[in-house]
This record gives C-alpha cells, structure tokens and sequence, in this order.
C-alpha cells in the first residue's frame, strides 16, 4: 500500500533512550490531547481516560507506584518528556453505557478494582495536577 500512514507506521520506531532536557511543545501536547480525546469507541462509549504525566514529581510518583511492576520500562517513563497512561474499563458493557446514561464508564471504579490502590492515588494526583 502507498497510503501515507501505512508508511508512517512501516517507519516508525521505539526509542529506548530519551534527552531529558527537550520537552514536547505545549502547542503539541495539545494537539496530541486533542487527537486523543477524539479517539472514537464503539457506541461512544470511551470506556478509558488518557492521564498526562509531565512534571518530575508525578513522573516520580509513577515510577514508585509501579516500581515493581514493568521495569523494563522504568528509565523510558521517568526521562521521557511526558507519559501518558492509558486506564480502561475491560468489561465495560452496553449495560453500564445505559447505566452512565450515554457518558461512557467509570474509570474511577475501575483502578479501585484493577488497580493497586495506591496505585490509584498517584493516577488521580497525577490527572489532577495535569488538566
């Protein structure tokens, strides 16, 4: 195929080490959010929440909250200019959309089920610090 995001995505790469001192542009983060926030879902439900992670102290705190989980990726997320933290609903249902009343599920109730519960204090301080 010829299209351009097939040939975006046969080029792209992972990288392994990131340069602390550059930071993504406040211009871009919001049109990386924007685009996230767009992400469309089936029946719109948007069973998940995108968490941004910027400043060390919240880098920090996600490091120590996984520091046992993940380790491979450890280094990655706390020199990385921003992480985002992908949280969704596994078994987010039609019930449960109808239930929200059309506004999508519950990520709260989700990392006190499936989450460490410290776990879920750094998510939420971390989201909370970055809206």
């Amino acid at each position: 195929m010829t299209h351009q995001i097939i040939k975006d995505l046969n080029n792209r790469y992972t990288a392994k080490k990131y340069d602390a001192t550059k930071r993504i542009s406040a211009e871009d983060m919001e049109v990386i959010k924007e685009a996230i926030r767009l992400s469309a879902s089936s029946i719109n439900s948007q069973p998940w929440k995108f968490i941004v992670i910027e400043s060390d102290e919240a880098k920090q705190r996600f490091h120590d909250t996984f520091a046992n989980m993940h380790q491979f990726n450890q280094p990655h997320a706390k020199e990385a200019s921003h992480t985002i933290l992908f949280a969704h609903n596994p078994h987010f249902t039609k019930d449960d959309y109808k239930k929200s009343g059309g506004r999508g599920s519950n990520i709260g109730s989700l990392a006190s089920r499936h989450v460490r519960p410290n776990a879920k204090r750094c998510v939420w301080l971390c989201r909370a610090k970055h809206r």
